[in-house]
């Protein structure tokens, strides 16, 4: 006699399908540019493939995963490059904006970066005048926006936004305290990941182009051809 399926379970690989669905379609606009972030992906990804409710809810560790997928077999050649080029320029700005003790997070850490991805750095500072008088000071010209806050964040972060050399950047503002405190991360809810000064150089001599993914569980991703130095 032939068994019928249980209807959860059904309901279950319906929903996988439509999440690897989903989270492909959400990865290729952030690849082409179609989108600025993760949220945008989403909600433009499951308006075009008319998801709602469950089927519509997709885990930023479950994009970000699509996003090595995708750039595995689409961008392997000049992904290595591209990240190290924007390390460094990270590097750069860091040492430009030591007083206030910034650190790299995002895209640029993780080595999941687009041809548009800006650097993040956030800087930690209790008055955004400061950094504000420090760009200006040193004629770097700038946008300033207030970032939508977010869960386990007491309040919206200031955004400077600038460009320099051919990179984009965007420097968040979080108070002093926040430096032993660090706001959790979109993508796991946990502490966000980033690094200081030292460890980026630390770990520009080790592996300057490739995945930096330590802490995030993912699958193990594909190696990157480091570019020649």
């Amino acid at each position: 006699m032939r068994r019928h399926a249980h209807p959860r379970r059904s309901h279950q690989r319906e929903d996988l399908q439509a999440h690897q669905e989903l989270a492909g379609l959400a990865a290729r606009m952030l690849a082409r540019g179609e989108v600025p972030g993760f949220r945008e992906a989403r909600e433009k990804a499951a308006a075009a493939l008319g998801l709602r409710g469950s089927e519509a809810a997709l885990e930023g560790l479950a994009l970000l995963q699509a996003v090595i997928e995708y750039q595995s077999l689409f961008d392997h050649g000049e992904l290595p490059k591209r990240n190290q080029r924007l390390r460094r320029a990270a590097l750069e700005a860091m040492k430009f904006l030591r007083g206030f003790s910034p650190r790299l997070h995002g895209a640029v850490l993780f080595g999941t970066t687009f041809a548009d991805t800006p650097v993040g750095l956030l800087l930690f500072d209790d008055e955004i005048e400061h950094v504000s008088r420090h760009l200006l000071h040193n004629k770097v010209p700038f946008t300033l926006r207030t970032a939508p806050a977010r869960r386990g964040r007491e309040a919206p972060w200031p955004v400077f936004e600038c460009h320099r050399d051919g990179v984009d950047f965007e420097l968040s503002v979080l108070p002093v305290q926040r430096q032993r405190q660090m706001p959790p991360s979109r993508l796991t809810g946990r502490t966000v990941l980033c690094l200081d000064e030292n460890a980026l150089v630390q770990r520009l001599a080790e592996s300057p182009g490739g995945y930096w993914l330590e802490g995030l569980p993912l699958l193990p991703p594909p190696g990157l051809a480091e570019p020649e130095r």
